[in-house]
Order: C-alpha cells, then sequence, then structure tokens
C-alpha cells in the first residue's frame, strides 16, 4: 500500500525497515480507508518512518531511563543529599 504514496525504491525500503517496518502497509492501508488526502498521509507516513529507524537504534527502553533508587541500593550519602524530608521513619510524630 505504501505504493500508492511513495514510488522510489530507496524511500520504500527506507520506510519499511527499522522498528515499525512491518507496520508500515497496515498504516498507509488505515490512512488510505480513511480518506487521508495524499499529501496528508505521506508527511504522517514519513514522520512515523524517522520515528521508527530512532526505535530501531535504540536496543532497549532501559537505555533511556535512569535507573531507579530503591531502599537496598541508596547509600547514607545519598541519604544526607536527599534532605531531612524524603526519609520518613515510623513512630514519628
Amino acid at each position: 500500500m505504501l505504493e500508492f504514496y511513495f514510488s522510489y525504491r530507496g524511500v520504500l525500503k527506507r520506510l519499511r525497515s527499522g522498528a515499525l517496518g512491518g507496520e508500515m502497509d497496515p498504516i498507509a492501508k488505515h490512512f488510505f480507508t480513511l480518506g487521508y488526502k495524499r499529501a496528508s498521509a505521506k508527511i504522517y507516513l514519513s514522520r512515523i518512518a524517522r520515528f521508527s529507524q530512532f526505535a530501531g537504534r535504540v536496543k532497549r527502553s532501559e537505555d533511556l531511563t535512569p535507573p531507579i533508587a530503591s531502599p537496598r541500593n541508596v547509600t547514607e550519602r545519598d541519604r544526607a543529599d536527599m534532605g531531612p524530608f524524603s526519609i520518613r521513619r515510623g513512630g514519628g510524630r
């Protein structure tokens, strides 16, 4: 279905590569069935393909998120940096 919007082989190859490459034809078909204008669908498909290329380069979502601090890996120095209101202990006021 991408051939309805794009004709160059290199563009089609780029659109079908990446993390979402296998989904690009169904997305293009969906835009066609919804009645999107050709110019609008081309813009949206190009943007989805750009995101697909980015997603293909990122190995895991863990690479993007910092580790979460848990009580087991918080050191005394970290506790001092957090301030007096960040750690509450039971039996208080």
